[in-house]
Formats: structure tokens, sequence, C-alpha cells
């Protein structure tokens, strides 16, 4: 097994220690928030009942949530942990199991998101047929899809590696995600609390608020310093 002795120029092109202690800031606050937030789902859906929604819904958003948590700490966490080191430290071996888990987690969470939406609309479409919806027909369809996220990162895809690019993109969707999640809670929260001035929040304007959680998330990843 070849040895992983490398360093964040050769990992993420970070060539300045004022680059890479920006870096530093904003994946703890993509860690954070991604531990914190998807805590409060789980914690607010399983014990308290708090999101009052098709319980269907609500499982998937579960499985959601215990993705993102695992793509923080397999992915996230890691790189935080090589850019204080200012190199790798964690061995050979993690290297190979965090390809794995990386491209099985974020696989999962876009099939997981899918469903979530698909779900929806099926819900909204033929209420009377999706009526007999349960929690339990909701967990067999997520572990079909932890078993196909699981099984297509172990097609071989030989001399790929990952790119910079790629690390972009991940922490750009793992970042969108988690302040997007974020958002629905707090706009939930706001509706219960101010009713008479969210009754002016439209459509357009959430549509507008998103797309800036996407601007952000996807250009500040991008930005090199020095």
């Amino acid at each position: 097994m070849e040895s992983r002795i490398s360093t964040n120029y050769t990992e993420y092109k970070i060539t300045n220690i004022g680059e890479r202690c920006i870096w530093i800031t904003y994946l703890l606050i993509v860690l954070l928030s991604s531990l914190i937030g998807d805590s409060i789902i789980l914690i607010a859906t399983i014990k308290y009942n708090a999101i009052k929604l098709n319980k269907f819904l609500v499982t998937i958003m579960q499985h959601i949530a215990v993705c993102d948590i695992l793509a923080s700490v397999t992915f996230v966490l890691p790189t935080i942990i090589s850019l204080v080191a200012n190199t790798w430290i964690l061995g050979d071996v993690i290297p190979y199991i965090q390809v794995y888990l990386e491209a099985g987690i974020f696989t999962g969470t876009n099939t997981l998101i899918a469903i979530v939406t698909t779900s929806k609309l099926l819900l909204l479409k033929f209420p009377l047929k999706t009526r007999y919806w349960r929690t339990k027909n909701a967990h067999v369809i997520c572990v079909g899809a932890w078993i196909f996220s699981g099984f297509l990162p172990s097609i071989p895809f030989h001399n790929v590696k990952p790119t910079f690019s790629y690390i972009e993109y991940n922490t750009a969707s793992l970042v969108s995600s988690n302040i997007l999640i974020c958002a629905l809670i707090c706009s939930k929260l706001l509706l219960l609390e101010f009713p008479l001035h969210a009754r002016r929040w439209t459509v357009e304007k959430a549509h507008i608020t998103c797309a800036c959680i996407w601007i952000l998330a996807f250009s500040a990843p991008a930005i090199r310093f020095g």
C-alpha cells in the first residue's frame, strides 16, 4: 500500500497560513452546524414529535439527518484535522475507507432527498392512495436507499482521484443542505411566533432565499486567497 504523505498544498492547493485558517474556520462552522442542526432534528422528531408533518416524510428526514452527520464525521472532520496539522496524520487505511464512505453517504443523501421530494408530490397528488403510508414503509424504502448507496462505491472505477473541485462540491453540498434545513426550522418557528408578519411571505421570497443560500454555499469554497 502506497504511503499517503502529503501536505495541504498537495491535497488542497493551500499555499499560506491565512488561507488555511479561513478554511479551518469555515469547515468548523460546517461541522458544528451539521452536528447541532441534525441532532436537533432527530431529538425534536423522535423524542418530542415537534415537526407536525406526515410521519412518512418525517421518517425520511430523520434518515437524511443521519446522512448529514455521517458526512460531517467522515469528510469534514478529517479535513479539519489535516488542515490543523498541515499534513495527513490519519494513516494509510483511513483514506481508502473515507473515499468509500464519502461516495456512499453523498449518494445516500441525494437519493433520500429525491425520495422525500417525490413522496411529497405523491402525497399531494394521490392523497387517498397514500393515506396508508406509515413509518414502517418509510424505513423500508430508506433501508433500500442505504443498501443502494453502499453498493455503488464498490463498483470499480480505476484511476479516479478526488480533485480540489470534488472537495469544493462536496463541502458546498453539505453546507447548503445544512443551511436550508436550519432555514426551514427557523421559518416554522417564525410562522408560529409571528403569524401576522409571516403571512406576507410568498413563494417568490422563499425561492430568492434558497437561491442566495445556494450561491453562498457554492461560491465560498471556490474563493482563492494569496
